[in-house]
């Protein structure tokens, strides 16, 4: 058991290492090739509707104002009828279920949806 401990303590030592070795001896034998484009100059078909959806995490009502005023200039930027934009949120972590400042973050996000 005893000699198993540095055979171990060197395969973790050294594993980042190589993983970073493989992924450059990839890139030295693999060609990269383009991958094929949609034309939306004239618009997005209807049956290529999209969904451009932003991952955030609210602390606060000033995050919620400048989240939507970001997705407002998404929005005012790439106006198509076959575009849509949405939010996905979650609060902060926190130590316990409901902290002070959460029945106040509540509304903001639903009266903000309605802008």
């Amino acid at each position: 058991m005893a000699t198993g401990g540095p055979a171990l303590l060197l395969l973790l030592a050294t594993s980042p290492l190589s993983i970073a070795l493989v992924n450059w001896v990839t890139t030295l034998f693999v060609v990269p090739r383009a991958l094929p484009r949609m034309d939306c100059s004239l618009g997005i078909a209807p049956d290529t509707r999209a969904l451009v959806v932003v991952p955030t995490l609210l602390g606060s009502a000033d995050d919620i104002d400048s989240l939507v005023e970001g997705l407002e200039l998404r929005y005012l930027a790439n106006r198509d009828a076959q575009l849509q934009f949405a939010l996905l949120t979650d609060f902060v972590d926190a130590t316990q279920e409901i902290g002070r400042r959460t029945p106040n973050c509540w509304h903001g996000p639903r009266s903000a949806c309605w802008r």
